[in-house]
């Protein structure tokens, strides 16, 4: 981040914030997103997925599971 008129030590804050931000965005923290169209629960990941990301798609389609998250769907659609 080259900021002319950011300070150097302003410069580093503003990339923490930034870094902060897009955590939410972060593949490795999402995992993988629901499949949907199918009968039961399907992840989709990154193919280059790192052992975090892995983890964190199979707690996603455990919550998915928990929720009842097909059912949901179908009763909303019916």
């Amino acid at each position: 981040m080259k900021e002319k008129n950011l300070e150097p030590a302003q410069q580093v804050l503003v990339a923490e914030v930034f870094k902060e931000a897009m955590q939410p965005f972060n593949y490795e923290n999402v995992g993988g997103m629901p499949f949907l169209g199918v009968d039961g629960i399907s992840m989709v990941g990154h193919g280059g997925s790192t052992p975090k990301a892995i983890f964190n798609m199979i707690s996603n389609a455990m919550h998915c599971v928990e929720v009842e998250l097909n059912q949901r769907i179908l009763t909303s659609l019916n």
